[in-house]
This record gives C-alpha cells, sequence and structure tokens, in this order.
C-alpha cells in the first residue's frame, strides 16, 4: 500500500465532474432523470482502480466502502422520513393550507422572506436547523 498522490485522488473528481458536465450538456432540463446515478458508479469504479493501482487490496476499498456508508446512513434515514413527512403533509392539504393562509397574513410579495426569516430565528432558538422542521 502507497498514499496516492494528488493527482490520483483528484482523477475520480474530475472524473465525476466531467460526467455531470456531459450530462448537463446532452440532457439540458432532463439532466437530472437518472444519468447522475451512472456518473457517481463510475467515477467509484475509477476511484477503485486508482486504489488497486496504488496497492491497496479489494478488502479494504470493500472496508472503506461500507464504513463510509455507514457513516452517512442515519443522515439519510433522516433525509427520508423528512420527504415522507412532507409527503404526507401534501397530501393530507397542511402545505397548501399553510400557504393560503399565510399569503392571507402576509403580502405575498415578502412572504419568501418572511419564511426564510422564521426558520432562521427557529433555529437559532432551538440551536438545531433540523428542528425548523416543526415550524
Amino acid at each position: 500500500m502507497k498514499t496516492p498522490s494528488l493527482t490520483d485522488a483528484l482523477i475520480p473528481i474530475v472524473f465525476l465532474i466531467g460526467l455531470l458536465t456531459f450530462n448537463v450538456l446532452i440532457y439540458g432540463d432532463d439532466a437530472l432523470s437518472g444519468a447522475n446515478q451512472t456518473a457517481l458508479i463510475l467515477s467509484a469504479a475509477v476511484g477503485g482502480v486508482i486504489g488497486v493501482k496504488n496497492k491497496y487490496s479489494w478488502k479494504t476499498i470493500y472496508h472503506g466502502i461500507t464504513a463510509s456508508i455507514s457513516s452517512a446512513l442515519p443522515a439519510l434515514i433522516i433525509l427520508l422520513l423528512i420527504g415522507a413527512l412532507a409527503g404526507t403533509w401534501l397530501i393530507s392539504g397542511i402545505i397548501p393550507a399553510m400557504i393560503y393562509y399565510g399569503l392571507k397574513i402576509l403580502n405575498p410579495s415578502i412572504l419568501l422572506v418572511a419564511a426564510c426569516a422564521v426558520s432562521a430565528i427557529v433555529s437559532l432558538a432551538t440551536g438545531s436547523s433540523g428542528s425548523t422542521i416543526a415550524a
């Protein structure tokens, strides 16, 4: 095992940026429809090849991948639950009601600024940006 050079470390990142740029140029407005996942997987494969080139075993690379995924999993679960909550609120009419009554209480020209300000105040008051979901 040898420490990868700066060039080796940057190759997967540059490759990913290149693929994502190509994706946006080719697909335009539909760039978010699925080809980005392919770019991520191909860039991960390039990173794996560079790891093998630097004498890392597949077992070491695999353990690095699983450690990274397991450290990101709690945040992904929170985002999944926030998405489920937002979907539930949208289907049940809570979000449209908030917009309707928000526009009745506030002038529409300042609604977005007021929503941002209220979220910032709640975030500062509670010490957590995640708790602004309840506001």
